[in-house]
Order: structure tokens, then sequence, then C-alpha cells
């Protein structure tokens, strides 16, 4: 599925839920969703995401800053953005003039991280739901197209969809062993699997 990423500003923390803010990969989803759609009330936000066709040509780091990029450029159009701080180690991004700061484990330490973190993964997690609605042999509501078991023998039996990122190891292997491969879009494809 397609990467998705947000921008948060916290211009008020004046209300009770600011404080359970955190990683969101280490909350429920119940508490995740409660929180975001909290975020999504009391902030400024804005969701940006990159396609699996990205993700598969310009590979994933480039397209996970696409995704930010996006979610950054549509804050920017609702209100003024005095600074960005991405969580994690530094790569490189076009945000224009924008001061720019890199903080490994932000999402642990910074608010607006957290937040930002937060209703990227319930956003992402819902697309994800979605498309499990329309491909519902591969448990997308459950497993959020993670690399499961369950989701690998599925992939193993029904083949791929458009929605699987096939420049990703494991999808490569798969794709090699259903014969589904070097198809003159995915040259990733042959490299990685030898042929």
């Amino acid at each position: 599925g397609p990467i998705f990423a947000a921008a948060v500003i916290i211009a008020n923390y004046d209300w009770p839920e600011v404080d359970q803010l955190g990683d969101s990969k280490t909350m429920g989803p119940r508490r995740r969703t409660a929180l975001s759609r909290r975020i999504k009330e009391e902030c400024r936000w804005a969701i940006g995401r990159s396609e699996v066709s990205e993700i598969d040509t310009l590979g994933l780091r480039r397209a996970h800053a696409m995704a930010i990029e996006r979610a950054v450029a549509a804050l920017v159009e609702q209100v003024p953005v005095p600074a960005v701080i991405i969580d994690g180690d530094a790569f490189d991004i076009q945000l224009g003039d924008l001061p720019l700061r890199f903080i490994r484990y932000g999402d642990s330490l910074i608010p607006s991280v957290a937040a930002a973190s937060i209703i990227a993964k319930v956003d992402r997690d819902a697309h994800m739901k979605e498309l499990g609605e329309q491909y519902p042999q591969y448990g997308w509501g459950e497993n959020a197209a993670y690399g499961t078991p369950g989701h690998m023998a599925a992939m193993r039996k029904y083949g791929l969809t458009p929605h699987h990122r096939r420049s990703f190891r494991p999808v490569v292997r798969v794709a090699h062993e259903l014969g589904d491969c070097c198809d003159g879009l995915q040259p990733a494809c042959c490299f990685l699997s030898g042929v």
C-alpha cells in the first residue's frame, strides 16, 4: 500500500489528551483512533501520501520524503509553518526555505511529531481496511498489509494486486515464485531474484 505522512501544528496545549501523545506504534488501535480524532479536532494538520507506483519507481526513502513534502505543503496552504521537525535520521527532503530538524525518536519526545505519527498511522490503517474490503483474501483490515504469515500465504495463493509494493524483497520473492516478475516494469525484481 501507499506511504502516509502527516504534518501537525499544536497551537493550543489546553486539551487533556495532549499528555497522552506518544509513539503510535506503542498504542493499541482504539487508543490511536481516539487520539487521532482529538488531534484532528484540536490541531492544524494535513496528510500526504506516496503511491505504490512511486515507491517501486523511486524507492522507499524518496517516496517517504515525497509523502512528507506533500503533507507539509498541504499544511502550509492552511497556516504558516514556522519550522519542520521530522522523526528519525536525516535524509534528503525538499521543503523550500523552511527550517528543518531531524530528531531520532521524535514521536516519543515531541507532541506534534507524535500527533503526526498517530494520524498518519490511523489514516493509513483505515485506507488499508478499505482496500481489504476490495481484496478480503489478504486480510488487510487486520494486518495493514504488513508481511504477516497469513498475508504471505495469501499472496502465494491469490497472486499480487496493484497495491503490493513489488520492489519489496518479500513481494519480489513471491512474484518470482508465481512467475509474475520481470515484466519490464520491475527491474529490481530481476536483480533481487537473480534472474
